[in-house]
């Protein structure tokens, strides 16, 4: 490795350092914009139009009905259901 390469990886390192340090200036400068999400929205946006694509709502479990068959978690295609279920003796059952 000669002086050359030397000089040339201390620029380049240099550089690197300035244009990172350019990026996190700019931040600093900036007006903060954070969203008090689902409390505080802009005017004029519905919280339906801050919702990820494809979303289906908020899942939930009548627990008086429910047999913890375990139905929903085997059908669940990303494995995101988690039934927690323990045999009651008493009840003969679940």
């Amino acid at each position: 490795m000669g002086f050359g390469t030397y000089l040339r990886n201390i620029k380049d390192a240099a550089l690197t350092i300035a244009d990172g340090m350019a990026v996190t200036f700019s931040h600093l400068v900036r007006r903060p914009y954070t969203v008090q999400y689902p409390d505080r929205l802009p005017d004029g946006v519905r919280v339906q139009d801050t919702l990820p694509f494809r979303y289906r709502g908020i899942l939930e479990v009548d627990l008086e009905i429910c047999t913890a068959c375990l139905a929903c978690e085997r059908a669940c295609p990303i494995d995101c259901i988690v039934i927690d279920a323990e045999k009651d003796k008493a009840a003969g059952g679940l």
